[in-house]
Parts: structure tokens; sequence; C-alpha cells
């Protein structure tokens, strides 16, 4: 289920939250996800605020990636989280 969804720019940045896992495993999973000229899955954690500021991080990273004529590519993004 889509928790959160933002446009920034060519990206679309996407929060997932994964409530099955909560039967299987005891926890529900979140994953970012940001397509823009392909798609990046990102595996972040089982507590909610850290993912929500994990989303926002990267939506402040390619905003200011307009701000200061850099264009992000995906390689970018992953680079940045890593």
């Amino acid at each position: 289920m889509i928790v959160k969804q933002f446009q920034a720019g060519d990206f679309l940045v996407s929060l997932y939250e994964y409530t099955e896992n909560k039967n299987i495993v005891g926890r529900t999973v979140y994953t970012l996800g940001v397509q823009g000229k392909g798609t990046f899955i990102y595996n972040l954690t089982d507590e909610k605020d850290e993912a929500i500021k994990t989303y926002e991080k990267v939506i402040m990273y390619i905003v200011e990636g307009h701000f200061n004529d850099e264009e992000r590519t995906l390689r970018d993004i992953v680079e940045y989280l890593n």
C-alpha cells in the first residue's frame, strides 16, 4: 500500500507499507520506490518514522538539485542513500 507519494521533477518518489509481513514475521516493512528514467526500489526499515525521514530526505535531495541546476539521476540517489 502506498503511504506517501510525491512528484519531484522527473522523479516519482513513493513510500510503500507492506502490512502483510506483520502476520508472517511480526513487523511491517517500508520500502522506498523512485521512478524516473528507470525504477529503483530500496528496502528501508520497519520503523515508520525512520522510513518517512528517508523518504523526505530523498525528495529534498532531488529538489536541491533543481535549485542548483544539477540534474540528478537514479544512480545519484542510490549513492546518496548508501
